[in-house]
């Protein structure tokens, strides 16, 4: 009886830390730039889908019904080779507390962005409430931040039109781990309380056996 309380007991804190984790952890998109690690790709590449680095870290780059092209000595261009990109996903093997870019729209253009983080976790337009200019004709630098401790792993990206390139992609501080999906905190709980319940089990049958 005691094992199945203690279960009981530890699916009930897994539901409120799970649910404490989702409140306290955001990803936030402001207007602005940072000096963080760049990420590099060597110059000259021309694919869907092409690879740099950021630290030790492996960045991928896609887009579908196009090609991007590399371009750039330090800090990567990558350009939409027929002149607008529609679409871009960015992968990084890593997880970052802070990532900014900057996307130039083509000449003459203005441009809407919609941007989901973490595989629609988190998602962003522009224009919105929060950042009413759509992407005007020029430089248009984005930071986003994660708190709470959550980290950001991927970003999808769709434009109308699209865009001609982004580059400037730099990345703040690595994050180790991150939080633990919610289903992983009550797996955890859940397989604690279990153990407990075993362990106090255990104790009353070496009472009585004494």
């Amino acid at each position: 009886m005691r094992f199945g309380t203690t279960l009981l007991a530890g699916a009930s804190a897994a539901a409120l830390l799970a649910s404490a984790g989702s409140a306290a952890a955001a990803i936030t998109l402001a207007t602005g730039q940072f000096g963080g690690v760049g990420v590099h790709a060597d110059p000259g590449l021309s694919a869907s889908t092409v690879s740099g680095t950021v630290g030790g870290d492996v960045v991928t780059l896609s887009t579908t019904g196009d090609q991007l092209h590399t371009s750039g000595g330090g800090e990567s261009d990558f350009d939409a080779v027929d002149g607008a990109m529609d679409d871009l996903s960015v992968a990084f093997t890593g997880a970052y507390d802070a990532v900014t870019f900057n996307l130039s729209p083509p000449n003459g253009a203005t441009s809407t962005m919609h941007l989901e983080v973490n595989g629609g976790a988190f998602s962003f337009d522009v224009p919105s409430l929060a950042i009413v200019d759509p992407l005007g004709n020029g430089q248009n630098k984005f930071v986003l931040s994660a708190t709470g401790g959550d980290a950001i792993h991927t970003l999808d990206f769709t434009f109308d039109p699209g865009v001609a390139h982004i580059q400037q992609i730099r990345v703040g501080n690595l994050v180790a781990g991150g939080v633990p999906e919610p289903a992983t905190w009550a797996m955890m709980i859940v397989g604690f309380g279990g153990i407990g319940g075993l362990l106090r089990r255990s104790r009353g049958r070496a009472a009585l056996a004494a």
